[in-house]
């Protein structure tokens, strides 16, 4: 864009804004799903956009998931002095992802008879495994419906289902992401830990039966390429589980 349309975003704001005015919020809502290999050009065009930013009257809102602050707004000096503080968001309650739930399905019946494509209790207990990424949540029930709905249209999907219908398809992901030799040691790692999701680097050098430091090099792949995050901390023991999506693609493997 550079500096072609400036003059005109000015104006508009201007317009919009009465002058200054009254606050005009630009929402912008394209960060989500960014590949690693995009981040660069996106801080870079954000660098460009700069100047718009500062634009009397607009207050722009951009929408992503954890880390493109980092990766983002905070690549360039340029952008990073200028940006506000990030305001990062609860995960939904369980009252509250019902509430959402139903409100959508509210809509979906339309005063016909309507049976869920999957229960509200169902639906909360998948969230959880989410850790309040919504968007691949819902990701995973539309993806879901797509491959395992009921064509009676009378039943709803349940757990094993929507995660029998997903799991291949995330898996697959997995193994671009990291390679075969490192989902295996993974799900090594998970069989010797199950019924938990939850392990830690000593936990796969014991699993995979390779030497601490090729561990700690394999947590740091998962943890980079966001097939795993940290759970927490107890003592010197640092303890990570499976991403959402990676979660429904693994959680097979510890019920087995």
């Amino acid at each position: 864009m550079g500096d072609r349309y400036f003059d005109e975003v000015q104006r508009a704001l201007s317009e919009l804004s009465d002058g200054g005015r009254m606050p005009v919020l630009l929402h912008v809502n394209n960060l989500e799903n960014l590949r690693d290999a995009d981040l660069a050009k996106a801080a870079t065009l954000v660098r460009n956009l700069r100047d718009y930013l500062l634009i009397p009257g607009g207050h722009w809102l951009f929408v992503g998931k954890t880390g493109i602050t980092q990766d983002v707004f905070e690549a360039r000096e340029e952008v990073g002095s200028i940006m506000a503080q990030p305001v990062v968001l609860e995960a939904l309650s369980p009252q509250a992802l019902r509430g959402l739930l139903d409100v959508r399905y509210q809509r979906l019946r339309r005063g016909r008879t309507f049976t869920p494509p999957v229960s509200l209790d169902v639906a909360v207990g998948l969230y959880g495994r989410f850790h309040g990424d919504l968007r691949s949540f819902l990701q995973l029930l539309s993806r879901a419906a797509e491959r395992a709905l009921p064509a009676d249209g009378k039943t709803s999907m349940d757990e094993a289902m929507i995660l029998g219908a997903v799991a291949a398809l995330y898996r697959e992901r997995m193994v671009k992401r990291v390679g075969d030799a490192t989902v295996a040691y993974l799900e090594a790692t998970l069989r010797a830990v199950a019924p938990s999701m939850e392990f830690r680097a000593a936990d796969l050098a014991r699993a995979a039966n390779v030497t601490r430091a090729r561990a700690t090099q394999l947590v740091d792949k998962l943890l980079e390429r966001k097939v795993v995050r940290r759970s927490r901390t107890e003592q010197t023991s640092k303890y990570l589980v499976p991403t959402g999506e990676m979660h429904a693609a693994l959680e097979a493997v510890v019920r087995a």
